[in-house]
């Protein structure tokens, strides 16, 4: 069975991330879930694999503790507890994707593998996107 690549969706907070994620997702592509929890008005968590998400968090918090390379290329165990999250999640004989602020972070773990992903990094202007963060701020209770 042939391996089709990920489409991961990568982007800073307030970027446009979550509606290109929403976009393809409504296009028929896959994106796992259950997704993270959504604050009021705050996409943040929009389109974001909880288990995924929390792999590559428990992974950077274990390299910021011994120094160690989060990039993924180290570390087996990690990598096949990711992989069998991946199996369990996607059939992965077609396109699937995936969106989370961490994916970059593993970005060696990702482009190691036999099906290499496709790359939808989202960028705005920084100026807009950091007057939207002060906006959602202020808008918090």
């Amino acid at each position: 069975m042939t391996s089709e690549p990920p489409v991961l969706v990568a982007g800073l907070p307030c970027s446009g991330s979550a509606v290109a994620a929403e976009a393809l997702l409504r296009a028929g592509l896959p994106f796992g879930g259950p997704f993270l929890p959504l604050p009021d008005r705050d996409l943040t968590g929009a389109f974001v694999d909880a288990a995924v998400h929390d792999w590559h968090r428990r992974r950077l918090a274990g390299a910021e503790e011994t120094g160690a390379d989060a990039s993924g290329e180290s570390a087996e165990a990690p990598s096949s507890e990711l992989e069998a999250l991946l199996a369990e999640r996607f059939d992965r004989s077609r396109p699937w994707g995936l969106r989370s602020p961490l994916l970059l972070s593993a970005h060696r773990f990702w482009e190691s593998r036999p099906a290499s992903p496709r790359w939808l990094i989202v960028v705005r202007d920084p100026a807009v996107q950091a007057w939207s963060q002060v906006e959602r701020a202020a808008a918090q209770p």
